[in-house]
């Protein structure tokens, strides 16, 4: 097996291992296992560490999905946009459904979101800015702008919450649906959702102001 190929086995063995265990549920000697590794220090070799490696699934799969998110939200490439809301939700759901939608892997990704989101500390505008991803930062200003967040939260909290919800939905639809899953009934339900999550954001931030 070429290094190329011995890289990519590892991330889809962790990719498919950490979307269905957590993190911290997955020993490193199963990932090497899973991906055909007798090479203990392979990971390493590969990623540098467990965290390095968690940063090379998600930019294995985030790249692909802020571009198709930066066109919905940017179709005219201006940089100066300032998307309403309907289309920002839509810039939110549809790349993530379509990246699931891409056989076994683009599923896989979705539970690794899942659990990579869920995380202690996770912040969507870090991720954003560390990975040079302009689409989730577009996405980021023009949400908050949308949903304020209430005094004292991050800038971030309504993509934050609407993005942890649409991936924990689309996890549970996937698993359940199987050949059934119906794309559009998803994504119908999951914008509402973020709707939902806004009226809340709205009403927090009214309650505070009265």
């Amino acid at each position: 097996m070429s290094r190329i190929d011995a890289r990519d086995a590892i991330l889809a063995s962790a990719l498919r291992l950490f979307g269905e265990r957590g993190f911290d549920g997955v020993a490193t000697t199963e990932i090497l296992e899973g991906a055909g590794q007798r090479n203990q220090t392979a990971l390493q070799y590969h990623f540098g560490s467990r965290e390095g490696l968690y940063r090379a699934i998600v930019v294995e799969r985030l790249k692909a999905i802020d571009a198709r998110r930066l066109a919905i939200l940017d179709p005219g490439a201006t940089g100066s946009a300032r998307p309403d809301l309907p289309t920002c939700l839509r810039a939110l759901v549809q790349p993530l459904l379509e990246q699931a939608l891409q056989g076994q892997g683009g599923a896989d990704h979705v539970l690794f979101l899942r659990q990579y989101c869920a995380r202690p500390g996770f912040s969507l505008g870090t991720v954003a800015q560390s990975l040079a991803l302009p689409g989730m930062s577009l996405m980021i200003v023009a949400l908050a702008r949308h949903a304020p967040p209430p005094p004292g939260c991050p800038p971030d909290l309504a993509a934050s919450l609407m993005l942890q919800v649409t991936t924990t939905m689309l996890a549970a639809w996937l698993q359940d649906g199987g050949a059934t899953f119906a794309a559009d009934a998803f994504q119908a339900a999951a914008i509402e959702s973020c709707r939902a999550i806004r009226r809340g954001l709205l009403a927090q931030a009214k309650a505070g102001a009265s």
